[in-house]
């Protein structure tokens, strides 16, 4: 049974959510543990415990990161309040400074493969406090989020510098102008 660990900005778009319920319905897979990231006071924690609550997993343990990117400072609300994403406003679950990096190590330590569909900000921490330890741990990059054709990208194109998740990878502009 392959174990795995989520990572996740579930709250807002479907797209996380729709993914927390495939992992939940795979078979062989054991889910042990989730950690949010760009989650400001545990409200996106929040989401996800009251999904696992409607799924009948309160078994998995879900700890909340890092409140904002490392980048941009950026602190994205999950869009709770809205009837088209959640029915009510799930109680926050903030945890302490340092727990979802606790979380992670201990999924690193069980051999889970870490699931990444959020910005990587929780890792980028985790190898900035920790180093060395995501060379311990097998993880998954997966892109979620946007539908929109990018331009200059082609799906599955693992070429320059995209992922190998089969996802759309932007593709390096040419020098060359046409017909030469």
């Amino acid at each position: 049974m392959a174990r795995l660990h989520l990572d996740t900005d579930l709250g807002g778009d479907p797209d996380d959510a729709c993914a927390l319920a495939m992992l939940l319905g795979w078979p062989d897979a054991e889910l042990v543990g989730i950690t949010t990231t760009i989650d400001p006071g545990g409200r996106r924690a929040g989401c996800v415990e009251h999904m696992l609550r409607l799924a009948g997993r309160d078994d998995i343990p879900v700890v909340a990161g890092a409140a904002m990117s490392l980048t941009r400072r950026e602190v994205a609300e999950p869009a709770t309040g809205d009837p088209r994403h959640w029915p009510l406003d799930p109680p926050a679950r903030p945890a302490p400074a340092g727990a979802a990096l606790d979380a992670l190590e201990r999924a690193i330590d069980l051999g889970a493969t870490l699931v990444t569909i959020g910005p990587l900000t929780n890792l980028a921490v985790l190898e900035a406090v920790r180093p060395g330890a995501l060379a311990r741990a097998p993880w998954s990059p997966w892109a979620a989020g946007s539908c929109r054709r990018v331009r200059g990208c082609r799906p599955g194109d693992r070429s320059g510098t995209g992922t190998s998740s089969g996802t759309p990878t932007p593709r390096r502009p040419s020098s060359r102008r046409p017909g030469t």
